[in-house]
């Protein structure tokens, strides 16, 4: 685990009731019903900082073949209570531990808001890895500029690490691995994730297919960015895993 994150997963670790308690009804229904509909029946959805299940049991519930991982071993932990139909472990997406084209889709949620920049390629590389060509990514993250350890005071000013990113930066670090957008916009979200929050979400046009073959994405970014995306190919394996 990175140095940066480990301050971030106590918090987690610590907070599993009062995290519970703050957004077990802030599921973003639009979205996932979007992320569902671009899916197979009984497909096999990763469920990425699945945290205590909640967006997993949604899963579940239509018919999918779920997995879930997260850092939080406490978190892991509720959710295994939480969602018993599904398959939880404590993970890292920096090193994911599942065989490639391994899954039909893939949410990945207020994931990569914890993520450092220099670290989100590695993220995306190991997300494409074990997406199946046709495959769905759904990701969002906190619109902005920046990164480091950021007070929250929803939890009485405890410091998380959160990373910022602008919509063309992000729509560029998806495209550098071969993804394309879909759709883009920002809206506004102050009355659900955090009253300070505005969602960019993200919906741009597929690219043409490539020898008949094209992977799916679905990807977010904002104070929450929400961007649908296309992976077309891997072109290079460019990063390395220190």
């Amino acid at each position: 685990m990175r140095r940066y994150i480990k301050k971030t997963i106590t918090f987690y670790d610590k907070n599993v009731d009062r995290y519970y308690e703050k957004t077990k009804d802030l599921q973003d229904v639009s979205q996932l019903k979007t992320f569902l509909s671009l899916l197979p029946k009984h497909a096999k959805i990763l469920d990425v900082g699945c945290a205590f299940g909640r967006d997993s049991a949604s899963f579940i519930q239509k018919g999918h073949d779920v997995y879930g991982i997260d850092l939080s071993e406490k978190m892991i932990e509720r959710a295994q209570l939480f969602v018993p139909n599904a398959t939880f472990f404590v993970m890292d997406l920096l090193h994911l531990q599942f065989n490639d084209a391994f899954f039909d889709g893939i949410w990945c949620g207020a994931v990569l808001i914890h993520v450092s920049k220099k670290d989100i390629p590695i993220a995306l590389t190991e997300l494409s890895r074990i997406l199946k060509r046709g495959g769905i990514l759904y990701i969002h993250v906190k619109e902005g500029q920046g990164e480091g350890l950021i007070k929250d005071e929803r939890y009485e000013g405890i410091e998380k690490f959160y990373s910022y990113f602008k919509q063309d930066e992000m729509e560029s670090l998806l495209r550098s691995h071969n993804f394309s957008i879909i759709t883009s916009e920002i809206i506004d979200n102050k009355t659900v994730f955090d009253k300070a929050a505005s969602l960019l979400q993200s919906l741009i046009k597929n690219h043409p297919f490539i020898d008949g073959n094209k992977r799916t994405a679905l990807a977010s970014a904002g104070l929450f960015l929400k961007i649908n995306v296309t992976r077309l190919f891997n072109r290079n394996r460019m990063i390395c895993f220190d």
